[in-house]
């Protein structure tokens, strides 16, 4: 088992939860969450680092660029930046923080060189391997209006990741069918970076795997784009309710066919490993009860390194390619600078 890499993480104190725009007094995650607490759940396992995904911390409407307006977000990233230099264990690797994508190239711009006063540039540069503008709770036309096709151009021109994150199953299909439209409109232009599709678009893993012919249609498009990948992660989320009993095995039966089509459409070589903890501890909570839901980082990569072994005993990876789903592909598409 080679050391891994964890490419989707949140982190947050009990002091951030009246800045998260979807924390409420009785969610499961009403606790802090913080880089001992990940460690705790990652105990004895070897780890090169991870990656801290923003947490969607609130600001108003309309959305704009200012110290002021998002104060939050920027706060996140002082966060991110003492975290990245203590070099603790597991060390943060990068960061995906928050970005006014909608606001095109220019409100981007705006807001990195607000970035860039909050520490030393050369840490920051280092850190920030790309950016998130949450889409999943967004109506339609957004990723498709001029403003935020232009933001996007900017992200991706810049060398960065974009970290796709929508919801199939509680939102739509018309999200993916939006990221196809987007891509084609970007063309040759911004190949320089990456678009990462987060928890493999949220595929309703609670209907029978015959009904997600569609999913995989937009997801066959936007795998035609050679710089678009796709993260291995969140699905726990997704079948909470749906297994019965459920242990490794049974977990791996029920997402084996929406896995392994990933694995096909995409190639071993753009599928990401990730754990989406805590959000992880939910799904997996509300299978085996919340006393348990502590465990679901453990589990699920139990039922990741289940999966990968089921995938090299059918042909459809090798041993090397699944190693580097644990972490090489990582490294490559965010372009990673491990701490030896």
């Amino acid at each position: 088992m080679p050391p891994l890499i964890d490419s989707h993480i949140h982190l947050f104190t009990t002091a951030d939860h009246h800045n998260l725009s979807w924390m409420t007094p009785t969610s499961p995650l009403a606790s802090s969450h913080t880089s001992h607490e990940y460690a705790l759940s990652t105990t004895s396992v070897p780890m090169c680092g991870y990656i801290f995904v923003e947490t969607d911390r609130s600001y108003p409407l309309p959305l704009a660029v200012s110290p002021s307006t998002l104060k939050h977000p920027l706060q996140e990233i002082t966060y991110a930046l003492s975290l990245y230099t203590s070099f603790s264990s597991p060390p943060l690797l990068g960061m995906i923080p928050f970005s006014p994508v909608p606001l095109g190239g220019d409100g981007m711009q705006q807001w990195w060189e607000l970035v860039l006063q909050l520490g030393s540039r050369e840490i920051i540069e280092r850190m920030i391997r790309g950016v998130r503008y949450l889409v999943q709770d967004k109506p339609r036309g957004t990723m498709t209006e001029d403003g935020f096709v232009d933001g996007l151009r900017w992200v991706l021109q810049s060398g960065w990741v974009f970290e796709l994150g929508v919801d199939v199953r509680s939102g739509g299909l018309w999200q993916l069918e939006e990221a196809v439209e987007v891509m084609k409109i970007l063309g040759e232009r911004g190949r320089e970076g990456w678009v990462v599709i987060g928890h493999m678009a949220k595929p309703d893993l609670r209907s029978p795997w015959e009904t997600s012919r569609e999913w995989r249609g937009y997801m066959q498009q936007l795998a035609g784009y050679g710089n678009v990948a796709v993260k291995m992660s969140g699905l726990f989320s997704e079948i909470d309710g749906a297994v019965v009993n459920p242990d490794v095995e049974s977990i791996v039966q029920k997402v084996m066919p929406w896995v392994e089509s990933v694995f096909e459409i995409f190639g071993p070589k753009r599928v990401i490993w990730g754990s989406d903890w805590p959000v992880c501890n939910i799904g997996y909570g509300e299978m085996m009860g919340r006393e348990k839901q502590d465990e679901a980082w453990k589990v699920w990569r139990e039922v990741s390194m289940r999966l990968l072994e089921v995938l090299i005993e059918k042909g459809c990876v090798t041993a090397e390619e699944a190693a580097d789903v644990w972490g090489e592909t990582a490294v490559r598409i965010y372009k990673l600078e491990l701490q030896l």
